[in-house]
């Protein structure tokens, strides 16, 4: 009879374990799903700063090297004469 009670007991306390276990891992997930999911917004502002910050900078390169080959052929038709 003792032993009776004892594995019933037992088995409520698994029971208990095993819902608590199931409570903490369903929290550890969703801790890491939000974690990810700010991340990733994080990446999304990140990149459209460094987006707006390129802009510039093309733009100029572009510019230069437009400059640079508008350039190059003046010199070569003015050398020619």
């Amino acid at each position: 009879m003792d032993d009776e009670t004892q594995v019933r007991t037992g088995n409520r306390q698994l029971k208990e374990i095993a819902s608590t276990l199931r409570g903490d891992i369903a929290g550890f997930a969703l801790d890491v799903l939000t974690l990810s999911e700010l991340q990733f917004k994080l990446f999304v502002m990140e990149a459209q700063e460094h987006g707006r910050r390129a802009v510039l900078p093309t733009i100029v390169l572009l510019f230069a090297a437009t400059l640079g080959e508008h350039a190059s052929q003046l010199h070569l038709s003015q050398s020619r004469f």
